[in-house]
C-alpha cells in the first residue's frame, strides 16, 4: 500500500519575506505616482497663470482698439498716428506705471518678456508672451494670411491684427487669441 501524501504544515499566518517585499514595492509605486501627480499639478498651475497673463494682453489690445485713433487717447505711445512704432508702445505698456507693468513669469518669477514666437526646444522661453503680426492677403491668395513676429520697428499707425500666444514649458506655443489693435 502506498502511503498518503504528506500535507504541508499550516504556517503561522504572517506574511513571508517576499510578501513584505511586494507590499513595499507596491507602496513605493503608489508614492511615486502621487509625487508625479503633484509635479504635474504644479506645472499645470503655472501654465494657467501664464495663460491669464496672455489673456490680460489680449483683453488690453481689444479694449484699446476702438479708442486708439481718438485725440484724447490716454496712451500716446500706442496711439494710431503716423510714425507710431510697436517698440515705443511696448516700452510704455511694460514700463513703470504702464497698464501691463508688474506681470511676472510663473515659471521663474522674472518679469514677463514679449517674444516674436516660442522656440521649439528652447525652455528659456517658458512663461513669456509671444506677439505676432497677422497680415491678411488679398482674396483668392493661396494662403489667407501671413504671420510674422511683431518686431519693435513694426508700424502701428493703423489697425493691425495681433496674435497673442504664451510659451509653455517645452517651448511650444499655446494660442490665446487674435484681436485687432
Amino acid at each position: 500500500m502506498d502511503s498518503a501524501p504528506v500535507l504541508p504544515a499550516p504556517g503561522h499566518g504572517k506574511p513571508q519575506f517576499w510578501d513584505l517585499m511586494f507590499l513595499l514595492l507596491l507602496a513605493a509605486c503608489l508614492l511615486g505616482a502621487i509625487y508625479v501627480g503633484v509635479l504635474a499639478y504644479r506645472e499645470g498651475a503655472k501654465t494657467e497663470v501664464t495663460k491669464r497673463s496672455g489673456e490680460a494682453w489680449l483683453e488690453w489690445f481689444s479694449q484699446q482698439s476702438s479708442e486708439r485713433s481718438t485725440d484724447a487717447y490716454p496712451h500716446p505711445a500706442c496711439a494710431a498716428r503716423p510714425g507710431a512704432k510697436w517698440g515705443n508702445c511696448l516700452a510704455h505698456l511694460i514700463g513703470e506705471g504702464g497698464p501691463l507693468h508688474g506681470q511676472r513669469n510663473a515659471f521663474n518669477g522674472s518679469p514677463i518678456r514679449t517674444l516674436g514666437g516660442c522656440g521649439a526646444a528652447d525652455r528659456s522661453v517658458a512663461g513669456h508672451v509671444a506677439l505676432e503680426l497677422v497680415t491678411p492677403l488679398p482674396p483668392g491668395a493661396a494662403i489667407p494670411f501671413i504671420v510674422v513676429p511683431l518686431a519693435e520697428d513694426a508700424s502701428i499707425a493703423e489697425k493691425v491684427t495681433i496674435r497673442v500666444s504664451i510659451c509653455e514649458l517645452d517651448g511650444s506655443a499655446i494660442r490665446v487669441g487674435e484681436t485687432e489693435f
